[in-house]
C-alpha cells in the first residue's frame, strides 16, 4: 500500500498577496465614490522624490488608499504603486513631519 503524505501548505507568494490586495482595493472603488489626492512635498527630506507634487493618491469608498509615483528614484519613467489600508498610512510614512502633505484633488 503506498503512502501519500500531505504537504503543509505553502504561505501565499508575494505575487498572491500583492493579487489579493488588487483584487480588494478595485472592489472597494465599485463600492462608491471615491476621493482624489496630490502628495505635495514642500521640502524633500531624502534627496529622492524632489518637490512639488511627487504622487497621486486615490481613497477608495471602503477606505484602503492606493498610491502612484510620478517618477521612479531613476526619474526615466513612472513610480511604482503601493496600496495602503487608509490615508493615514501614508501620512505617517511618506508625511516626514508635515514637510509633504496630502492635497485634495476637486473635481
Amino acid at each position: 500500500m503506498k503512502t501519500i503524505m500531505k504537504s503543509k501548505s505553502a504561505a501565499p507568494s508575494t505575487t498572491a498577496l500583492v493579487a489579493s490586495a488588487l483584487e480588494r482595493a478595485f472592489y472597494e472603488v465599485l463600492k462608491g465614490p471615491s476621493r482624489n489626492y496630490v502628495l505635495q512635498r514642500d521640502e524633500d527630506a531624502t534627496g529622492v522624490s524632489g518637490t512639488g507634487i511627487v504622487a497621486d493618491v486615490v481613497e477608495t469608498a471602503g477606505g484602503t488608499a492606493v498610491m502612484r509615483w510620478r517618477t521612479n528614484p531613476a526619474g526615466d519613467g513612472p513610480g511604482c504603486t503601493g496600496i495602503y489600508p487608509n490615508i493615514a498610512a501614508i501620512e505617517k510614512i511618506h508625511g516626514h513631519e508635515g514637510r509633504t502633505r496630502l492635497v485634495p484633488v476637486l473635481a
